[in-house]
């Protein structure tokens, strides 16, 4: 026995010393983070008969970044994420992105906490085959500049990092990048089983089942066509005008609106959740812009703008439903004989028939801003001015059978449109698809050398005013909008709101937060905002509903949010 626990310690120790040498070898570092967040979680609750909720949400990250050689690295980021008590069998919460699986409820024991994940995990091999290039391949966040297109929406717990190969070629000080993201992949395209795959079903997870005759591991997609790929050109040239310029051309391939091709015994069945009847759903997003920014005779500034074309077969069907509100409720009540409405009638259908129906992509979106920082004033105030405009979905649009609405793609939105996140979906879904302005003004202070004070306050419209929509309809500004529009335009009985109380107005946000550095490696941030709805807000936004009391009822409210954050990184 003892003999074989000599042995043994021996061999712990060998091993040990071993991993050691090699890590010493490898120049492997270690680094996490966790982040508990303390919230009056109100922001998605526009009901005055309903209380807060009220909750803590943490971050834990566990880093290990090796430097192999002097051409060879790689980076693991081990993260668990979730909300304190959360149970008993798991729970999706709807202020984090995705679910929240196995149980945090301390009530019981943790034998089903399995709430760690990957979210890096990728190499990088320097001067990739004696090329100028630098390659980044495995999942990884992609950030571009200021979060704009891509970023990694720090803010949310979980955040966001893609499957991808990134190539990038340095010359002085401009870079120039390609990037390919596997968005999404819906399907097994391998006509082989897969690990535990042996039954054929779906590597994707969507389309369960085995293999039809035979094929196992195929699903039930047997032409790999349901995913979405992005291919990302970048470029970044600096020395320009005070600051750097930024060009973009993304491609964005979205064909997760098809439905799979299938095996039947009549042969192969395309795209159709009725055998013999589907066509594929044309769905493509061409981003090209440019984005410049720095500073210029002491003003910060930033200018940038983008514009999308393509197909949006597959986006203008899943919309047709969300437009149904503003539109064709609207169309129902238009006056006799209004042509617009007949022939936004007749599109809206056309919109919702998915592959086939030609819709068009043609969109945009600009943003403006300038700022000042006083460096040698007491407190160091600085102050910013900005705009930012994202194209909308319009009755013009729908009848000339187009698709305006903006898409943000893999933005960081949380840093743009209001810290309540009121206005985070990229498809624009969360102003009806009729585009959204917000005009915004931002102070901060430094008191303390570790103390910063921030106040930001963000006015929102619609591109599209709604009043004006509906008088082209033939609809009356001072038309009650629940006798206009009634439920099906999202208005229950007793509301007070009229045609003319629909303009494009949504409401303002004011975002008050303070942040303090308690040492260098923890930071703590308390914060409070709150957002003035309007009328139009509760039209376009769902965010006021809940299982009692229907939108837009008279039971409509603003909304408050406030947040205590502990931030401790090493």
């Amino acid at each position: 026995m003892k003999k074989r626990f000599l042995t043994a310690l021996f061999l712990s120790t060998a091993m040990v010393g071993g991993m050691v040498a090699n890590a010493a070898a490898a120049d492997i570092t270690f680094g996490g983070q966790l982040r508990p967040r303390f919230e009056v979680f109100e922001q998605n609750d526009f009901n005055d008969t309903t209380d807060p909720t009220y909750l803590i949400s943490t971050r834990i990250r566990l880093n290990v970044n090796a430097k192999i050689n002097d051409k060879t690295s790689a980076f693991i980021q081990m993260q668990a994420r979730g909300v304190y008590g959360a149970g008993p069998a798991g729970v999706a919460f709807g202020g984090l992105p995705g679910p929240i699986v196995g149980s945090r409820n301390s009530a019981v024991p943790s034998d089903a906490v399995t709430d760690v994940g990957l979210h890096q995990a990728y190499f990088i091999l320097n001067d990739f085959f004696g090329l100028p290039l630098d390659m980044k391949f495995g999942r990884q966040e992609i950030v571009l500049d200021g979060h704009r297109l891509f970023g990694n929406t720090g803010w949310t717990q979980g955040a966001q990092s893609h499957d991808a190969i990134r190539l990038d070629h340095h010359h002085g000080e401009h870079t120039l990048s390609y990037m390919f993201i596997k968005g999404t992949e819906q399907n097994a395209s391998a006509p082989t089983t897969i690990g535990a795959n042996a039954g054929g079903a779906n590597v994707g997870g969507a389309v369960p089942g085995p293999g039809i005759f035979g094929l196992g591991g195929c699903g039930t997609d047997i032409d790999d066509n349901c995913d979405r790929n992005d291919h990302v050109l970048y470029g970044n040239l600096k020395g320009i005008l005070g600051g750097a310029l930024s060009l973009y051309f993304v491609a964005t391939d979205d064909n997760t609106f098809n439905t799979p091709l299938t095996l039947t015994a009549g042969g192969l069945t395309p795209g159709s959740a009725t055998p013999g009847t589907g066509v594929d759903v044309d769905n493509n997003i061409y981003t090209i812009g440019l984005r410049q920014a720095g500073q210029l005779f002491g003003i910060d500034y930033r200018v940038e703008g983008y514009y999308q074309f393509g197909e949006a077969e597959g986006l203008a069907a899943a919309g047709a439903g969300a437009l149904a509100g503003p539109l064709a409720s609207a169309v129902a009540a238009a006056a006799p004989g209004n042509a617009l409405a007949a022939q936004v009638g007749g599109n809206l259908a056309n919109y919702g028939s998915g592959g086939g129906s030609g819709v068009d992509r043609g969109a945009y979106m600009f943003g403006v801003r300038v700022g000042k920082t006083f460096n040698n004033v007491m407190w160091k105030p600085s102050f910013t001015l900005w705009y930012d405009h994202l194209s909308g979905t319009d009755l013009g649009d729908v009848a000339s059978n187009d698709w305006s609405t903006f898409d943000t793609l893999y933005d960081t939105g949380h840093k743009f449109y209001g810290y309540m996140d009121l206005y985070l979906n990229p498809n624009g879904a969360d102003t009806a698809y009729l585009g959204l302005q917000d005009l915004a003004a931002k102070m901060s202070i430094q008191p303390m050398s570790n103390l910063t004070l921030k106040a930001d306050i963000h006015a929102m419209w619609t591109e599209t005013d709604i009043e004006g929509e509906l008088n082209d309809l033939g609809i009356a500004s001072a038309t009650s909008a629940f006798a206009a529009l009634g439920a099906t335009g999202g208005f229950a009985a007793g509301n007070t709101t009229t045609v003319g109380d629909l303009d494009s107005h949504l409401g303002e946000e004011l975002d008050i937060t303070a942040v303090y550095a308690y040492n260098p490696n923890t930071t703590i941030s308390v914060g409070y905002s709150h957002f003035w709805a309007d009328d139009t807000f509760h039209y376009v936004n769902a965010r006021n509903t809940s299982a009692t009391v229907p939108p837009n009822s008279t039971n409509d409210d603003d909304a408050n949010w406030a947040y205590i954050q502990f931030d401790v990184k090493f």
